[in-house]
C-alpha cells in the first residue's frame, strides 16, 4: 500500500502561526475596507481602504486577478497602491507550476515594489524587482529569490528544508549588496520542526543566530474550537545595545460561534497583552483589538494604552 511523500514545509514556515498575528501588528489603526469580487473569467477582486493612522489618514488600493483562461490557468496578479509615499506599492505577477512536465511544483512569482528593508538608501526611482521561485515535493522544500534595483543595489537569498514523517530541518541565508560594497550576509539561519496530529514543536534561529525562538502550537485544545500557542523568544548572544530580550507569549484564538472570532496574546513576560475580536454579519464584519497593561490594584479597571477598529463591507 503506497503512501503519499512527506512535504515539509519551507523554512520561512517553521513555527509560523496566526495565533500570535494579534501581538505582531507594528500599529494599530483604524479602517474602513470595502470588498468586490467579480463573477468574471478573469475572477478580480478590489479593496479600497482608508486607513485612519495616528498622523494623517492614507488610502489604500488592493486588486487581484486569477485568470481562468485555460492557457494562463494559475496565474494570479496583485497590485497595493498606497497614498502615503513612507508606504510600499507594489505589483506581483504569480504563476502556479510553470513547468509541470519537466518539473513538476516549481511556482515563480515576479515583484516590483518601490521600497526594499534590505538597503541603506533607495535608488534613483525608488523601484525593486524581486524574482522569486519554490519547490515543495517528495520531502524537500526549497525556495530562491533574487531583488536588484538594476544599478548598485541586490540581494539574493535561499532557503532549504527537508524532511519525514512530520519532523524537517532547514536553513537559509541572505546576501546582499548596497551601493559599490559587495556581497555580504545579511542574515542565515536554521531550525527544526515537528508536527504530529494537531500538534506542532519547532525551534529556529534569527538574526545569524543571535536569538533563538521556539514555538508550541495545539489545535482544537481538548477538543473544543479553541487553538493554543507558545512562544519565547530569547538573545542567546549579548545584544549590541540595551538588555537581552526574554520574551514568552500565550496565543489564544477561539471561535466561539461560527460568525465570532476572540484572539489574544499575554506577554507573560510582561504586564501586557492584547485582545481581538472579530464578529461576521451578513455582507460585513467588524473587528476590534486592544492593548492593556497590568491593573493599577486588584480591583482597577485593565488601563488600555491603544486600540483599532477596522470595518468590512463587500463579499466577505
Amino acid at each position: 500500500m503506497s503512501t503519499r511523500p512527506f512535504v515539509p514545509p519551507t523554512f520561512g514556515g517553521f513555527g509560523k502561526s496566526g495565533l500570535f498575528q494579534v501581538y505582531d501588528k507594528d500599529a494599530l489603526e483604524h479602517q474602513v475596507k470595502l470588498v468586490h469580487k467579480s463573477a468574471a473569467k478573469e475572477a478580480v477582486t478590489f479593496e479600497p481602504s482608508v486607513v485612519f493612522a495616528p498622523k494623517q489618514p492614507r488610502g489604500q488600493l488592493k486588486v487581484s486577478l486569477t485568470n481562468r483562461a485555460r492557457f494562463l490557468t494559475g496565474v494570479t496578479v496583485d497590485a497595493t497602491v498606497q497614498t502615503d509615499a513612507s508606504k510600499a506599492s507594489s505589483i506581483a505577477v504569480k504563476a502556479k507550476n510553470v513547468a509541470p512536465k519537466l518539473a513538476p511544483g516549481i511556482n515563480v512569482t515576479l515583484t516590483e515594489t518601490t521600497s526594499e528593508k534590505d538597503f541603506a538608501g533607495k535608488p534613483r526611482y525608488g523601484f525593486f524587482a524581486t524574482l522569486a521561485a519554490d519547490y515543495a515535493r517528495n520531502n524537500a522544500s526549497v525556495t530562491a529569490s533574487v531583488t536588484t534595483d538594476g544599478d548598485v543595489n541586490h540581494s539574493v537569498s535561499a532557503s532549504a528544508a527537508v524532511g519525514f514523517e512530520g519532523f524537517s530541518v532547514g536553513g537559509d541565508v541572505k546576501l546582499v549588496k548596497a551601493g559599490a560594497g559587495a556581497f555580504a550576509p545579511k542574515s542565515y539561519n536554521a531550525g527544526a520542526v515537528y508536527t504530529r496530529g494537531l500538534y506542532t514543536a519547532a525551534v529556529v534561529s534569527d538574526a545569524k543566530f543571535e536569538k533563538l525562538k521556539a514555538t508550541l502550537l495545539a489545535k482544537k485544545v481538548n477538543g473544543y474550537a479553541l487553538d493554543a500557542g507558545l512562544q519565547a523568544k530569547v538573545d542567546i548572544q549579548a545584544p549590541k545595545a540595551g538588555k537581552p530580550q526574554r520574551e514568552v507569549i500565550l496565543g489564544l484564538e477561539h471561535k466561539a460561534t461560527p460568525s465570532t472570532t476572540y484572539k489574544g496574546a499575554i506577554v507573560l513576560t510582561a504586564p501586557s497583552a492584547v485582545f481581538g475580536v472579530e464578529h461576521k454579519l451578513e455582507g460585513a464584519s467588524v473587528s476590534a483589538t486592544a492593548v492593556v497593561g497590568k491593573p493599577a490594584t486588584l480591583y482597577s479597571a485593565f488601563p488600555v494604552s491603544k486600540y483599532g477598529v477596522a470595518v468590512t463591507i463587500g463579499d466577505i
